[in-house]
């Protein structure tokens, strides 16, 4: 069984988040967040960052980003990927159209940073596919976790 380090509201809901959608057992081991301020590879888990997934004697610390560091990156480069985003998503439900993917996991998490930090605002129609996402029982309980 994969056994998932999770502290919330990071990356890691997104890996909670397809298990849940896959119905794929895991076990939850819950980390508390160290700040990256007191040192890099500072988390409570086997590698030191999140989120990091055992599977075995497999120990794996990557997940794809849909949208690389929205957020981090200045607010232009910010809109002009959420303006892609957008521009993709068209009038579909979904990322690829009316099937929810693992793309509108990834894309979901940073959408939902993006509205955290307030650059979200100009793109009403990437705030209801984010209400869509969030409305998925699956989500709400990986961002229960």
């Amino acid at each position: 069984m994969l056994t998932v380090y999770h502290a919330p509201r990071t990356r890691s809901v997104r890996i909670l988040w397809l298990l849940e959608e896959l119905g794929t057992p895991y076990r939850l081991q819950k980390v508390e967040f160290v700040p990256p301020a007191k040192g890099f590879f500072s988390q409570k888990t086997p590698l030191g960052k999140l989120p990091v997934i055992e599977d075995g004697e497999v120990v794996m610390a990557k997940d794809a980003e849909a949208l690389p560091q929205v957020i981090e990156d200045a607010r232009g480069r910010a809109h002009s990927a959420l303006d892609f985003l957008e521009s993709s998503l068209g009038g579909d439900a979904y990322l690829l159209g009316s099937e929810f993917s693992a793309a509108d996991i990834m894309a979901g998490f940073s959408l939902a940073v993006a509205r955290t930090v307030d650059v979200l605002g100009d793109h009403p129609l990437l705030g209801q596919y984010l209400a869509r996402l969030e409305e998925r029982p699956a989500f709400q309980r990986a961002a229960s976790a």
